[in-house]
């Protein structure tokens, strides 16, 4: 994924706040790694990486 960097040998989540703009850095752990690189094979609606529920089937 784009968002994803490597800085000092650790990989990083960095984006930006949707709605204020402010950039965000999340250190990405090894679960989470493991998670991302399990999805990574292919990519879902609209371009992402995991599998995102519509909203009647979340609201049911």
């Amino acid at each position: 994924p784009d968002h994803i960097v490597t800085m000092d040998d650790k990989q990083w989540i960095m984006t930006k706040r949707q709605k204020t703009s402010v950039e965000t850095n999340v250190l990405l752990l090894d679960i989470p790694r493991a998670i991302i690189a399990k999805y990574s094979h292919k990519t879902y609606r609209d371009g992402k990486l995991f599998p995102v529920l519509t909203n009647q089937k979340t609201n049911s």
